[in-house]
């Protein structure tokens, strides 16, 4: 059974996703380097869940995979 409060709701798209902080001590890189990556629109995709800024663990990982195949290209 699902927990169809808000808390719960929040706790299962928290569970799924990383904050900026979360995201960028995955990444080795401060939070301040992940928030410039979104102003000038690089950087993992993200998403803004009630003004909460959110990292898809898939997607994070997904970005990550594609900038070394691009490393590796480039090489």
């Amino acid at each position: 059974m699902t927990d169809n409060t808000p808390a719960g709701r929040w706790a299962s798209i928290a569970d799924d996703n990383l904050t900026t902080k979360q995201a960028a001590d995955w990444l080795r890189r401060s939070d301040a380097t992940l928030k410039r990556w979104r102003r000038m629109r690089i950087g993992p995709p993200f998403f803004t869940v009630n003004g909460r800024v959110l990292y898809s663990k898939t997607q994070l990982q997904a970005w990550v995979e594609t900038c070394r195949q691009q490393s590796q290209e480039a090489a």
